[in-house]
């Protein structure tokens, strides 16, 4: 005989469970920039800086619309000069064909090529909230392109910056500059004042091809010097960020994380092929991330770098 204390002693003469009704679905995420959000009052008050810095907690940017489209890539808008960083060379190669990237690197030895030509920014900024002015900080990643000093972010990671602290892979800090900005593609050049500096090889976009091995290196949550690895999941993403702004962007698996935005995203040859920018997050998204084709961009930065050496 059943022990009538013991629980569910007798189940036939349970009731029978009545099924929960299915939980609604979530909303898709806001769009928005990536540039992290900032430390103190503005998380105090719900508000967050909407781009990939990250703040202490580790709060904030990175978050893109969803609801996602292929279109056809956009050209860039610089006019092309001399060369002014390293570059590789190859045909590009035909959505579809063979990689022309060039492979044989290890990941261990894509870490080692690249992880010192990526930068720590930290950066101050003041804003101002119901006509009150605050002090907020926030961390993003920048990219060395020339051994005097010049390294690549993206402008979101600066926009109203008014100090910029640049810490390389071995600990040194330098103070940052700001060289020139194009809000529109989301790009920055900075100075810091040093020289012999490591560098990082520039590689070509067009070359890729969906299924590409890609690395991101940046500073995720303020986690200096992360590498992540995934692939290319896509070409020519046509995202809406939360500035309204459209732009044609590499789709990666690679973990991107706040504090990730002005990082590379590396081909298997260790070539800066992308400067990351955004990821899209939400409670039932993964692996979505995005990086500024270099292709697009590469132009501008040259011009600009020159134009900091007048």
């Amino acid at each position: 005989m059943s022990d009538p204390m013991e629980p569910n002693a007798n189940p036939t003469e349970a009731p029978a469970p009545v099924p929960a009704a299915p939980p609604a679905p979530a909303p898709s995420p806001a769009p928005r920039s990536s540039r992290g959000s900032a430390r103190n009052v503005l998380l105090a008050l719900g508000m967050a800086l909407v781009v990939l810095l990250s703040g202490a907690a580790g709060f904030g940017g990175g978050l893109i619309a969803s609801g996602l489209a292929v279109q056809p890539t956009v050209a860039p808008t610089a006019t092309p000069t001399a060369a002014a960083v390293p570059t590789a060379t190859g045909t590009p190669a035909a959505t579809g064909t063979p990689s022309a990237i060039a492979t044989g690197l290890t990941l261990a030895e894509i870490a080692a090529k690249d992880v010192p030509a990526v930068v720590q920014l930290d950066v101050t900024m003041t804003v101002t909230v119901r006509g009150r002015t605050y002090t907020v900080q926030g961390a993003g990643a920048g990219i060395l392109l020339t051994q005097d000093g010049f390294l690549v972010t993206c402008s979101h990671v600066v926009d109203g910056g008014t100090k910029i602290v640049a810490t390389l892979s071995d600990g040194t800090q330098h103070a940052a500059t700001l060289v020139g900005a194009d809000a529109t593609n989301d790009v920055a050049v900075l100075k810091i004042a040093a020289t012999g500096l490591p560098v990082a090889e520039v590689g070509r976009s067009s070359d890729l091809v969906v299924g590409d091995e890609a690395i991101a290196i940046g500073n995720p949550l303020e986690l200096g010097n992360t590498v992540t690895q995934g692939i290319i999941s896509s070409l020519s993403r046509r995202i809406t960020m939360d500035s309204d702004a459209t732009m044609t962007l590499l789709q990666t698996d690679a973990a991107i994380n706040p504090g990730n935005s002005g990082g590379g995203l590396f081909n298997s040859a260790g070539q800066l092929i992308g400067i990351v920018v955004a990821k899209s997050s939400g409670s039932n998204i993964e692996g979505l991330g995005f990086a500024i084709p270099i292709d697009h961009v590469k132009a501008w930065i040259e011009s600009t770098i020159a134009g900091g050496r007048v």
